[in-house]
């Protein structure tokens, strides 16, 4: 629901960028990136992952210190090129565009996230921050 919030509010924005398709494009990655994104993942994406991961929530704001710049620079990586395919399909079609690049995203996230190591007991995930996707 967020993101599909977030989509109308960018298109609504980018309205106002005079020129081509491409700086339109252009203006929304830039805003995803560098306003959106941020305050997803540090308001949203990494305490409730730590929640959900069993993070104690005192704990919780210490994760979101840790992890935050990391999961920005991952986030912008990896979304920055899918975004152009993102925001280049309509507005009718742009989360399912979103949805496709993101179950990608989350398969392989989880691949990563359940290798914790060999011995299944060496992972405490109580203790350690969550590896999280961009989930849109």
């Amino acid at each position: 629901l967020l993101w599909a919030v977030y989509f109308d509010w960018a298109d609504a924005a980018a309205a106002s960028v005079a020129g081509a398709a491409w700086a339109r494009v252009a203006f929304q990655i830039l805003l995803e990136q560098f306003l959106w994104v941020p305050i997803y993942v540090a308001l949203y994406d990494l305490p409730l992952a730590s929640r959900m991961n069993g993070v104690p929530a005192s704990l919780v704001p210490d994760v979101v210190a840790s992890a935050w710049r990391p999961t920005i620079v991952a986030s912008a990586q990896l979304w920055t090129p899918a975004n152009v395919l993102v925001y280049s399909a309509p507005l009718e079609y742009r989360l399912l565009v979103s949805n496709i690049f993101d179950l990608a995203w989350n398969t392989i996230n989880s691949d990563i996230s359940a290798g914790c190591g060999v011995v299944e007991d060496e992972c405490d995930v109580r203790n350690a921050a969550p590896r999280v996707a961009r989930s849109r």
